[in-house]
């Protein structure tokens, strides 16, 4: 039987995969200097991106059991991402983006049912249109769809028992959600400024 190192996806990680990320900062005149990243894989833009469960770099085999925190923040024209099955955590803003200006491509994600914990806001102000969350999660963390203005629809697993501060706010486009009868707790502001 093999044996792998756990690991994070991160920016080393990705670096680690081939893959080359840029960072650029522009001004605003409104909000100051705003950074926004580009990933490449040889030298051609990256606009897909399917993470390998597992890899292999120097000699020694690794398996990605979560994505980091910020890992995919303010990518400017990533639009989608697959995730292997066996990462079990998706870390803080690990997809958001900032909306000044320069609102995110980021439309979708596959999300395998390995996972039973999306962390704070990770797709706060993305692009996101509809997303099937796995059947682990046991709740929607603070802020997790926080600004996503083009969210249409969501589908909350049963085993989801709370919905947090802020969730769902400024989902403009959501038009109908079910909430799971073991949804015990709604916290304040969950739908606030939902249409």
């Amino acid at each position: 039987m093999e044996t792998y190192i756990e690991v994070e996806l991160n920016k080393k990680v990705l670096k680690q995969l081939g893959y080359e990320i840029q960072e650029k900062t522009c001004e605003h005149i409104k909000y100051g200097n705003l950074e926004y990243n580009f990933i490449y894989k040889d030298k051609k833009e990256v606009t897909s991106l399917d993470i390998p469960a597992t890899y292999e770099y120097e000699g020694k085999k690794y398996k990605i059991t979560s994505i980091g925190k910020e890992v995919f923040s303010n990518f400017r024209l990533l639009e989608s991402v697959i995730i292997p099955e066996g990462v079990k955590k998706i870390g803080k803003k690990a997809f958001s983006c900032r909306s000044f200006g320069f609102y995110s491509k980021f439309k979708k994600v596959v999300i395998p049912n390995s996972v039973t914990k999306i962390e704070e806001r990770a797709f706060e102000n993305s692009a996101i249109e509809d997303i099937i969350l796995p059947n682990g999660l046991k709740k929607i963390s603070e802020g997790l769809f926080s600004g996503c203005k083009d969210l249409k629809s969501v589908v909350i697993p049963e085993s989801v028992t709370k919905i947090e501060y802020d969730a769902f706010d400024d989902c403009h486009s959501l038009t109908e959600l079910t909430i799971p009868k073991n949804v015990k707790s709604i916290e304040e502001c969950a739908f606030w400024n939902c249409y």
